[in-house]
């Protein structure tokens, strides 16, 4: 069972909270709202949700960067109730 006390959260729902502040930051990045840190942000909450390493410096990760937001966006529209 988990027990949760205070600010403190389970993983659950620490993945949930990260996939709506991505849910956010992906909205502001199709508004073409998001500065440079931002994306820096919503990349990194990528990497730490789905396990992996991105150089936004790296010009040849810009695709894969594209790719995993499509991605990601479709499947939040997908587990959006």
């Amino acid at each position: 069972m988990n027990v949760t006390y205070g600010v403190k959260m389970t993983i659950a729902q620490e993945v949930l909270w990260d996939i709506d502040r991505v849910n956010e930051d992906l909205n502001l990045l199709e508004d073409c709202k998001l500065d440079s840190n931002s994306l820096d942000r919503v990349i990194l909450r990528l990497e730490t949700l789905l396990g992996i390493t991105i150089d936004p410096k790296d010009k040849s990760n810009l695709h894969v960067v594209e790719d995993l937001i499509k991605l990601f966006k479709g499947k939040l529209q997908h587990t959006q109730v």
